[in-house]
């Protein structure tokens, strides 16, 4: 589900997973802000994965016109991936 999320005085362009039991299993915030979004939100600083149905997942936020495999967000993604980066918030 993708949301405008608000923490403190910043805004975030996000995407949640929510569980079976309706709980926050994922959350992610987009990094990389086209210029129209700049100023609007903050852009997020991490990449995250869980557990879900058996399967490691992670979200990301695209546009339809932003579905090239090797532009910055996915490779942004890919590396985060391979390097299994996680952050340490709690939900």
């Amino acid at each position: 589900m993708g949301l405008a999320e608000h923490e403190g005085a910043r805004f975030y362009n996000t995407t949640v997973l929510v569980d079976d039991k309706g709980k926050i299993a994922l959350r992610y915030r987009k990094t990389h802000l086209w210029a129209s979004n700049v100023g609007v939100f903050t852009p997020g600083d991490c990449f995250e994965t869980c557990l879900w149905n058996g399967l490691t997942v992670e979200l990301l936020i695209v546009t339809n016109d932003n579905m090239d495999p090797f532009g910055p967000v996915h490779q942004r993604a890919i590396t985060a991936a391979q390097w299994r980066t996680r952050c340490s918030r709690s939900w």
